[in-house]
C-alpha cells in the first residue's frame, strides 16, 4: 500500500479569466457553498489522512497563502508566476516531489478515496495515472463524409473524461521535451498525457462519485446546488 505521506500538488495559480471574480478573488478561492473549492480539497484530503501539500501559485498566489494559513492548514508554495502553464508550475515545484505524487486542479473538487488512487497506480507500476469519470456531453456529437453526407449521430453520448487529478512520478520530466514543458495553460500537461499515452505508461483510474469544476460563472450556481444537494443526502 502507499503510504499516506505521499504529497498531493495543488495547482492554483492560474488567471481564471472567464471568471466575473477574477479580478477580485483567485479561482480556487471562490465560494461553492460552505467553503471555496480549496478549503472543501483540502478538508476532503484531511479526513483522509493526507496532510502533505504543495501550492502551485501564480496569481494572487498570497491570497492563497493567507486563505491556507487562516485555514489552519500547512503546506508548502511554489510560485512560477502568473503566466506559467500547469506543466511547468509542476517542473519547477519538482524539488518539493516525492514518489509518487498527487496532483489536482484549484478550479475542481471531487471526493476521490486518494489512497485507493495511489495503490492502484502502485500496482500499475506506470509513470502516470489519470482519474476519468464518464459524463453525458451536453450536445449530439455528428461525423459526415467529404461530401457533407452524415455517416453517424449519437444524442448526448457518454464520453470518459480526464477530470483534473492524476499521480505522476517525477520521472516524467525526463521524457517530456522542454518546449512541452514551456507550453502555457494546461497544454503541456495535456501533450504530456499524449506521450506517456504513446508509451504506455499512462493508466486511468475510474471515478463516480461527485465532482464539480468551476470554468465559467454559471459553473458557481450548478456547483453550489450539487454541493448542497450532495451533503444533504449524506448527514
Amino acid at each position: 500500500m502507499a503510504e499516506l505521506t505521499a504529497k498531493i500538488f495543488i495547482l492554483c495559480g492560474g488567471r481564471g479569466t472567464r471568471m466575473n471574480q477574477a479580478e477580485s478573488k483567485p479561482k480556487a478561492l471562490i465560494d461553492i457553498g460552505g467553503g471555496s473549492i480549496l478549503s472543501h480539497q483540502l478538508h476532503h484530503y484531511a479526513k483522509l489522512g493526507f496532510k502533505r501539500y504543495v501550492f502551485c501559485v501564480g496569481y494572487k498566489g498570497e491570497e492563497i497563502r493567507r486563505n491556507v494559513q487562516a485555514e489552519e492548514f500547512e503546506g508548502e508554495f511554489s510560485d512560477s508566476g502568473e503566466d506559467a502553464g500547469m506543466l511547468l508550475r509542476l517542473y519547477e515545484a519538482r524539488a518539493h516531489m516525492s514518489e509518487p505524487i498527487v496532483i489536482c486542479y484549484g478550479d475542481t473538487y471531487a471526493q476521490i478515496d486518494v489512497q485507493e488512487l495511489l495503490d492502484q497506480h502502485e500496482e500499475s507500476g506506470l509513470m502516470a495515472t489519470m482519474v476519468t469519470a464518464s459524463i453525458e456531453h451536453p450536445f449530439g456529437l455528428v461525423e459526415w463524409d467529404h461530401k457533407g453526407r452524415v455517416e453517424s449521430f449519437r444524442e448526448k453520448p457518454i464520453l470518459n473524461h480526464y477530470i483534473g487529478f492524476a499521480v505522476l512520478s517525477p520521472k516524467i520530466f525526463e521524457i517530456v521535451p522542454e518546449e512541452i514543458i514551456n507550453m502555457p495553460d494546461g497544454d503541456g500537461l495535456v501533450k504530456a498525457f499524449e506521450i506517456l499515452a504513446q508509451r504506455k505508461e499512462l493508466g486511468s483510474y475510474v471515478f463516480e462519485g461527485l465532482q464539480v469544476t468551476i470554468n465559467n460563472p454559471e459553473d458557481i450556481g450548478n456547483a453550489k446546488a450539487r454541493i448542497g444537494s450532495y451533503y444533504t443526502a449524506n448527514e
